[in-house]
């Protein structure tokens, strides 16, 4: 304001040039009071010029002007000067003249409509659009002033628009959301378009392309043929910066980019008003890989036979982003006759359509269509489109009868282009993996992460089918995959897929994510997604694919206890698998062998293990796990050491490191044998990630599992009471024989419970001989005592495992650690949990407190118990709290894998707790098994209702409402 006023009393004219919405009114109005405020001036008149024929308009500036000729520097404010054309705009610049040079200063405020008025006084003081915007140094008195919320990047929102600063005001205040925001962005944009509308120039035309397509570069135009000229460009910038423009890298942005409802029905207006504009808008989307966008547009204001013509222009482009549904809806929406006379590209676009939903029969037709019409091919369909035609026939490669007709050679040199070079890599990394492996490792493709393309909500279908290679070659690299997969991505592209009907494509990344899990030894969330997939390769004709997924669905029933099953899907791929196909056979003779193994009694592993010809040699690292695992299930310890120093090379053989981890997993303790052969420098690399984490997974050497019957004076002691009674000093398991009396242990255990504190005498007295005299249970107390001193191994000048205060006996916490304390501090940090906590740390510790809690809480079979119950109780319900707590956390992150393993562990402890079934069914629900909570919720109300004689809390039939009603289950039901 201050500098307004001093320009234009310096130059006697002052223009103010702004759209509308840059606050010129509010300035003038400033300027206005602060004239009047000035003891030296004071003179001020504000008139507007809105409505007014140009006449009248100079006709009342020449009787204000002989009004003010006698003040002291008077101010002339006129705003909303219209647009003038060009005698008027003479007229109005002599009056302005006359006035100057009567004394009078004039300040003058109008729109980039009147350029030409603003040129014609080159002696002028101009303030334009920059001028008026919020300074990223005073938006913080405009925050203040608007009670606009730290919290919000306002001044990214609105680029200091004054027009947008009270709506911050609001969306600060959680009134109406982005609602407000939204309707001013929009009332300023189409205040811009109205105006720029009237010059019908250049500038009109990019502003209006330039809304329609929200957001992108101006090369994405200059590459359809709208080259966007530096002046143009330069005014864009200088008279309407409602636009954010990144000179360097050429890019531009709108305010909102369209998301709210106003502004996307400015731009069906825009659509509908500019059919022209809106063409090269979809062009322009198409040629930059948008077509989600492009598509958006199209059903603005597109009529079937305009997006017949967008489609058969560019018939591969749709195909890529995944959006066979909409072809396939104009397609179906044109009548018979109209489709069989279609061009040759709208033909090539549902051939690739149709591969894509595994329509195979439709692409076999299209085929037929374009053999037939091939001669039109190289005029109506652009060279790179057929190269990704070309590309998609070999991604499709084991489908039958559907070749594209051979063209000629010039036209196929053009038919090259990077979408067919990442088809064609697709195809040679995936022919690599199936064909390839042998025992190799190998490197995992390098690929950008997200398959939308750098678009939210879009599919990118080159880009995914090298994310998915990726993801199955890094399931198999050498080290342990890591455990926590992207689950959420995944899940959402799955369900992006199956809105789009891209089954086939949706199978294939449930079945590398499946294959990825069960290779990181993560639970199963998706038990039918290699059997679907199986599907998918049978209609493919795709018999590798098949193979590899039968196998990989016979390793998940060996996981869930399925041995049959997995058998099974063993010899199949087996008695299918061609002999080159080293790894699929190698594979599935391992899957074979564990779960014969696991399937037999150790007796009759050993009548098999007895004529093993251990002399002979062999290369075939499957053969020589599967050798090595009979030995370590029969327990021919020295057997198998030989068997593994022979053939030591080809045992921790790299690239089949992560199928022996698999195997050594499923075995579990029937390879403890064959675990402590593994060198200590990679026996890590045996374990699964989550294995590592904790520490955990190899067993301790023969040397450590030694039981013996005399120790070291000095030892750590450790009591283990959950899941039974288990006492060990420096790693070696104490006998039955050292306690002496069973007393012993059950004192061991009671004072293990009060760790950290002192018991009275009388009340272990009276829970350990309750039916004793007092006298004679204090002897027997006595004598109990001893024993476990000596059980310890205490002695005069070594450790005091056990303390004596008073009329108390304790454990000394220096010597003796528990697994109950280690879980009481467990449920500590969980129920406890103070503010701030993240989720994952609620997770790992009730993965933590899962993996310590063995069982319920040890209660021995004599003496006074009640104890013991009453404590075995507690612990069970603490540790069902604390599962539920980190059921609520895994859900909240979007980790339903883990809340499916917590909800798992909950209900086998504790399936008779409701709270207990409602987060159950809440997990199966959310990972799709929504059948198995009528099993569940039916299971529970017969037990309810035949041993309780009651019904379920209304708050769990609630929820079983909800989810059946949602599911579409209740005819199910």
């Amino acid at each position: 304001m201050g500098d307004v006023i001093r320009q234009s009393a310096a130059a006697g004219i002052a223009f103010i040039c702004a759209p509308e919405g840059f606050g010129k009114t509010s300035l003038l109005l400033q300027v206005a009071d602060a004239v009047r405020a000035d003891l030296t001036r004071g003179t001020v008149r504000l008139i507007s010029g809105a409505r007014k024929e140009t006449a009248d308009l100079i006709c009342e500036l020449k009787s204000l002007g002989q009004e003010l000729s006698g003040a002291r520097e008077p101010f002339l404010l006129v705003d909303e000067v219209p647009p003038l054309s060009g005698a008027e705009i003479k007229a109005f610049v002599a009056e302005l003249r006359d006035l100057r040079e009567g004394g009078v200063i004039a300040v003058v405020s109008c729109t980039p409509a009147n350029r030409a008025l603003v040129n014609a006084l080159g002696d002028s003081h101009k303030a334009g659009s920059a001028a008026l915007l919020v300074k990223p140094g005073e938006y913080a008195r405009w925050a203040k002033a608007f009670s606009i919320s730290g919290a919000i990047d306002g001044y990214g929102l609105t680029r200091g628009i004054p027009l947008l600063m009270p709506a911050l005001a609001a969306l600060s205040r959680g009134e109406g959301g982005e609602a407000p925001l939204d309707e001013r962005t929009a009332t300023l944009y189409r205040a811009v378009v109205e105006e720029a509308d009237r010059s019908r120039g250049a500038l009109s035309r990019l502003i209006t392309l330039l809304l329609l397509i929200g957001d992108g570069s101006f090369a994405d135009l200059e590459r359809c043929g709208m080259r966007v000229h530096g002046g143009v460009l330069s005014r864009l910038q200088r008279e309407y910066p409602v636009f954010l423009v990144g000179s360097e890298e050429r890019t531009f942005s709108c305010l909102g980019k369209g998301s709210g409802p106003a502004l996307r029905a400015l731009r069906r207006d825009l659509a509908k008003s500019h059919p022209d504009m809106l063409l090269k808008a979809v062009r322009i989307e198409i040629k930059a890989r948008r077509v989600d966008r492009a598509i958006a547009l199209m059903e603005m204001a597109f009529d079937l036979e305009q997006a017949l013509e967008v489609i058969g222009g560019s018939p591969a482009a749709f195909a890529c982003a995944g959006r066979a549904d909409f072809v396939r809806m104009v397609i179906g929406g044109i009548s018979a006759e109209r489709a069989a006379s279609v061009d040759v590209g709208t033909v090539l676009a549902l051939h690739l359509s149709s591969l894509l939903v595994g329509e195979y029969r439709m692409a076999r037709s299209t085929c037929r269509e374009l053999s037939r019409r091939a001669h039109e091919i190289e005029e109506q369909v652009p060279a790179a489109d057929w190269g990704i035609a070309l590309a998609f026939r070999k991604v499709w490669g084991s489908c039958a009868r559907i070749d594209l007709p051979q063209l000629g050679e010039d036209y196929l040199r053009q038919a090259h282009g990077k979408v067919e070079q990442q088809l064609l890599e697709h195809v040679r990394t995936y022919r690599g993996f199936l064909e390839g492996l042998g025992g190799r490792s190998l490197e995992a493709p390098i690929v950008a992460t997200g398959s939308s393309g750098g678009q939210t909500g879009s599919v990118d279908v080159p880009q995914l089918l090298r994310e998915i290679d990726a993801v199955l070659i890094g399931a198999l690299s050498q080290d342990p995959p890591d455990g926590r997969i992207e689950n959420r991505s995944l899940e959402h592209m799955v369900s992006m897929l199956t809105e789009r009907r891209l089954i086939p494509l949706a199978t294939r990344v449930r079945a590398a994510a499946s294959l990825k899990r069960l290779l990181a030894g993560l639970p199963v969330v998706d038990e039918r997604a290699f059997s679907d997939m199986v599907t998918v390769a049978v209609r493919e004709s795709d018999v590798s694919t098949q193979l590899l997924y039968m196998i990989a669905e016979g390793w998940q029933c060996a996981v869930l206890g399925q041995l049959v099953n997995a058998r099974f899907r063993g010899q199949q791929v087996l008695k299918f698998a061609e002999p080159h196909q080293g790894f699929l056979r190698g594979w599935a003779s391992l899957l074979e062998q564990v779960a014969t193994l696991l399937n037999s009694s150790r007796v009759m592993i050993r009548e098999e293990a007895d004529v093993l010809d251990l002399s002979r040699t062999t290369d075939d690292p499957a053969e020589a796990w599967s050798i090595a695992l009979m030995l370590s299930a029969a327990d021919y310890d020295s057997d198998l050491s030989v068997w593994y120093s022979v053939h030591r090379e080809v045992l921790l053989e790299a690239g089949f490191r992560p199928l022996a981890r698999l195997a050594l997993s499923v075995m579990g303790k029937r390879a403890d044998p064959m675990r402590r052969l593994l060198p200590s420098a990679i026996a890590a690399q045996y374990l699964f990630a989550h294995e590592r984490a904790e520490g955990g997974g190899l067993p301790a050497s023969p040397a450590r599992l030694t039981v013996v019957e005399g120790l070291a004076d000095l030892g750590q002691v450790s009591i283990r009471l959950l899941g039974g009674f288990q006492v060990s000093k420096n790693g070696h398991h104490l006998t039955e024989r050292l306690w002496g009396r069973k007393r012993s242990g059950v004192l061991a255990a009671r004072l293990t419970l009060a760790l950290g504190a002192f018991v009275g005498r009388h009340v272990l007295a009276d829970e350990l001989w309750p039916s004793t005299e007092q006298r004679r249970a204090l002897q027997n107390l006595y004598t109990a005592t001893s024993a476990l001193r000596s059980a310890f191994g205490q002695a005069k000048g070594g450790p005091q495992y056990i303390l004596s205060q008073g009329d108390g006996i304790g454990l000394n916490t220096e010597y003796i650690a528990s697994d109950v304390a280690e879980f009481d501090l467990l449920v500590r940090s969980i129920l406890l949990q103070r503010a701030g906590t993240s989720p994952q740390v609620v997770i790992d510790a009730c993965l933590k407190l899962e993996k310590l809690y063995l069982g319920p809480l040890y209660t021995p079979g004599f003496g006074e118990i009640a104890f013991f119950t009453r404590m075995r109780r507690v612990y069970e319900s603490k540790y069902i709290d604390c599962l539920i707590q980190g059921i609520d956390a895994a859900m909240g992150e979007g980790d339903t894998a883990v809340a499916s393993w917590l909800a798992d562990a909950a209900l086998g402890q504790c399936p008779g707790r409701e709270d207990v079934l409602r987060r159950s069914m809440q997990v199966l629900d959310k990972t799709g098994r929504r059948r198995e909570v009528v099993d569940l919720y039916s299971s529970h109300l017969y037990y309810l209702r035949e041993d309780r004689a009651g019904e379920p809390e209304q708050e769990t039939q609630r929820l079983y409402e909800e989810i059946i009603n949602t599911s579409g289950l209740k005819a199910f039901v």
